[in-house]
């Protein structure tokens, strides 16, 4: 049996090496496909540690399941903030707000046309900023503003510049303070701003809102006790989750069977379906 087989291989040797190259090729992509699927998942929970810097409890708004990708996201009840500063165990609270903006050059041009988004969301406390500072320093003062180093370097700005930035009110002028990064990403795949609060809120025209509020455990306290313990207090008016994991808040269903690996370029998520393709992007909270 070994000889004819050894015989067969050798009368037909174009085949056998063809055969054989298959054979790796195929488990080639094998390997690779779980090497990136390996990576991807390694890089997401590394980011998402470092945006969750300092967080045991986060707090958003409830999202409409139906509806639109990318819709506004929804506000926080007033009085949140309040209740979960007041919750046991919580030794400290950090309300955030975030948007979408438009970037202007000093001929006032429209940076970034069709790409990543840019969003500038409220400066945060120290013990709960994942950013790292290359240069200057955190956004407290108004007219201040940070950007991230990837949209630093290709548009030239450096600390001290002048940058315009409109919203729902008109672009005004803001001075960069800092320049950002996140671990040793220089971008999070958006064009990335923060300033101080009120300005968010005035950008958006929208004083005293607040999308989110993140609070920190006092010592002895766990996560999932502070967790138990915000959500007694603030009932049934918001999602309540541990900062230290992500969690689904809200499901859309497509109605059609996925046929393709999903795909991320430019800030946005593609999926494919058997018939449409899909483009999922952050909020624009203009709508």
């Amino acid at each position: 049996m070994t000889r004819m087989a050894l015989r067969g291989l050798l009368a037909r040797k174009l085949r056998s090496a063809l055969t054989g190259f298959a054979v790796v090729i195929g488990v080639a992509f094998v390997a690779g496909t779980f090497i990136f699927t390996d990576t991807i998942n390694a890089s997401f929970t590394d980011l998402f540690e470092r945006v969750s810097k300092g967080v045991d409890v986060d707090v958003t708004a409830k999202q409409p399941v139906e509806g639109d990708f990318g819709g506004r996201i929804q506000p926080l009840p007033e009085g949140t903030l309040e209740k979960v500063e007041s919750a046991p165990g919580v030794e400290a609270a950090e309300p955030r707000f975030e948007t979408v903006v438009s970037i202007f050059d000093s001929k006032r041009e429209r940076l970034g046309g069709n790409g990543p988004p840019s969003i500038v969301h409220s400066t945060n406390e120290e013990r709960f900023d994942p950013q790292t500072y290359v240069e200057g320093g955190p956004a407290r003062e108004p007219g201040q503003v940070t950007l991230d180093e990837a949209t630093a370097d290709r548009e030239g700005f450096e600390v001290g510049d002048p940058i315009l930035i409109g919203g729902r009110e008109p672009a005004e002028e803001y001075e960069i303070s800092g320049i950002t990064n996140v671990g040793d990403q220089k971008s999070i795949g958006i064009q990335s701003l923060s300033m101080p609060l009120e300005e968010v809120q005035k950008l958006a025209q929208e004083p005293g809102s607040v999308t989110e509020v993140v609070a920190a455990a006092e010592d002895g306290t766990s996560p999932e006790r502070l967790k138990a313990s915000i959500k007694a207090a603030i009932g049934d008016t918001a999602v309540v989750r541990t900062g230290d994991k992500p969690e689904s808040i809200a499901t859309n269903s497509l109605g059609d069977p996925m046929l393709a690996t999903p795909a991320v370029a430019g800030g946005r998520l593609f999926l494919r379906s058997d018939r449409w393709l899909y483009c999922v992007r952050p909020s624009t909270g203009m709508n």
